[in-house]
């Protein structure tokens, strides 16, 4: 392959979470780990929209090959951002502890923990399924591990976490996506707020996230705010 293929098949396959695929495409030393494509998408900012284990993992070796925790798409989203979004708890932590900027703002002035704190499961379109199982399996994983250092504001995780472990079949998902969009929201806004984040920052329309917050009508998130100094 040449290197407009290289880099091409790098992206494809941070996209998929492909462990190997992305090592070997590195190794060829003909390629650019901060390719990107028409949207300014970075093969590190489409894993982190993915979300997945397998992407945690590609995340990480693109990381250890130089990739730029903090490089813009055209509509200067950072990676950070895009998983901030979607509520990718374990890939938020991962890019927080390799220094990404809390703080970076999109063309609206929106920080990651303005776009956390807006809970609105209608953002999560049906039509991207795969996406909404792994918002499904982060909250699993995390209400077991992550939040339960947050019981306090989530008084309902032990149960909510065993109804979300309830489901058999992931044609049912639908019955507790939006139990799992509340638990990982909350735990990336927790994860923002505790890395430094500006609580009190304003965006383009004038609102901070606790704004957001009220207007999604998330309890825990609003108090949990309020509680660090939102205003």
């Amino acid at each position: 392959m040449n290197y407009e293929e290289n880099n091409v098949s790098l992206y494809r396959a941070a996209s998929f979470g492909n462990y190997d695929e992305v090592k070997y495409i590195l190794g060829l030393k003909n390629c650019k780990v901060n390719f990107q494509n028409e949207k300014g998408n970075t093969p590190l900012y489409i894993a982190a929209s993915r979300g997945s284990m397998r992407n945690l993992v590609v995340i990480e070796l693109l990381l250890e090959h130089k990739a730029r925790v903090d490089l813009k798409n055209y509509e200067l989203q950072t990676p950070l951002y895009v998983a901030a979004s979607w509520g990718h708890i374990d890939i938020v932590n991962l890019l927080i502890q390799n220094n990404a900027d809390v703080n970076a703002k999109n063309y609206g002035e929106r920080t990651p923990l303005h776009i956390a704190a807006y809970h609105n499961s209608d953002d999560f379109p049906a039509y991207n399924r795969n996406g909404l199982v792994t918002i499904i399996d982060t909250a699993r994983r995390n209400m077991g591990t992550v939040l339960k250092r947050y019981v306090n504001y989530l008084p309902n995780l032990d149960i909510d976490y065993m109804k979300i472990w309830k489901i058999a079949n992931v044609d049912d998902f639908e019955e507790v996506l939006d139990l799992a969009i509340h638990y990982t929201r909350f735990g990336v806004v927790a994860a923002l707020v505790e890395a430094g984040a500006n609580i009190n920052e304003v965006d383009d329309g004038g609102e901070t996230p606790l704004q957001k917050a009220m207007h999604s009508g998330h309890t825990p998130m609003i108090q949990f705010l309020a509680d660090n100094g939102a205003i």
